[in-house]
């Protein structure tokens, strides 16, 4: 039976200090992969992959489109965060290959659980919190407040792509897909990477379009 709630230290999960920032290197993101069963039944499924990221970078090249991000990450006194970013999203419909269905350049606010601006209670330790893209539309990615599962929205999405919203939520799978894991290397001139993992969770919602 899987658990009620997603396992394992989930306090960074809303933070990007996991060490100094390096320019022109570092770049910090949150990303999902949602593997989905094709309706026509194709073993391939079906894939969204979606990324909310900042960079410490003068110039980004994302599929062909030029980002220049403004500054770095300001943190508040409770952690939550304002960034500039890009959101961005690719799809696989079974069949073809959708490259950059969405890539937005846009400002950020990430929220964790704990902050005085959390729109209702949050359990401590369960890694509540969100990212929210500035946005007239709803791009937003973040944890319920009891830790019970992750909501994913894409609504609207641009006119050129091949569905025209989304809105999924995602639930623990087993206790060993969805302990959230740690995996941290250092190599030479403080390079390396701090990545926080959730193996696997179950996935169920709407796709339009």
């Amino acid at each position: 039976m899987p658990p009620a709630h997603f396992l394992g230290d989930l306090s960074g999960l809303w933070r990007l200090d996991q060490r100094p920032p390096i320019r022109g290197l570092t770049w910090d993101w949150w990303w999902w992969l949602v593997m989905l069963e094709d309706e026509h039944g194709r073993p391939t499924g079906k894939q969204l992959m979606t990324l909310w990221s900042t960079k410490d970078a003068a110039r980004v090249e994302v599929n062909g489109d030029t980002w220049r991000p403004q500054g770095r990450p300001g943190v508040d006194e409770h952690g939550g965060m304002s960034l500039d970013g890009m959101v961005c999203a690719w799809w696989f419909d079974g069949q073809t290959m959708h490259d950059a269905v969405l890539a937005k350049r846009c400002s950020m606010v990430v929220l964790p659980g704990a902050h005085p601006s959390w729109p209702g209670p949050s359990t401590p330790g369960r890694g509540a919190g969100a990212v929210v893209p500035l946005l007239d539309e709803d791009y937003s990615m973040g944890m319920e407040g009891d830790g019970s599962s992750f909501w994913l929205t894409l609504d609207p999405m641009p006119e050129s792509a091949p569905f025209s919203s989304l809105d999924l939520r995602l639930h623990p799978a087993s206790e060993r897909l969805s302990t959230a894991r740690q995996a941290t290397a250092t190599y030479a001139a403080g390079l390396g990477y701090d990545i926080l993992r959730l193996h696997g969770t179950t996935a169920e919602g709407h796709i339009d379009g």
